[in-house]
């Protein structure tokens, strides 16, 4: 068994989306800041927009939905956000820090 992972774009817009192949299958991701959180979030649906994750706080160095029974939709991975150095580290709670010095990636074993 292999580790895959696929980088997700991270951009600079307070909202976005787009869609992207995850463990083959095209998935419509959706990204919002949320002000009163200080914090960035993500949903995940199928193209036909069945949600499948909604409000997942983006967590620095966690493997987020690493716990979640999600199988039954075909998501076996998790999603991992890390600096793009560690020693420049930096809090996640300005909505610019993120896009800027994080990358996010889904990762999964592939058989």
């Amino acid at each position: 068994m292999a580790l895959v992972y696929t980088e997700l774009p991270l951009y600079q817009d307070f909202y976005y989306r787009y869609a992207i192949n995850i463990e083959g299958q095209q998935r419509n991701m959706n990204f919002y800041w949320n002000e009163r959180e200080g914090a960035w979030f993500f949903d995940m649906a199928n193209l036909d927009n069945t949600s499948i994750v909604y409000g997942q706080k983006l967590v620095s160095q966690h493997p987020m939905l690493a716990d979640s029974p999600l199988e039954s939709r075909g998501i076996t991975g998790y999603f991992l956000l890390l600096p793009n150095n560690l020693a420049t580290a930096m809090s996640t709670t300005d909505s610019t820090v993120v896009p800027q010095f994080y990358k996010l990636f889904y990762i999964y074993e592939d058989e």
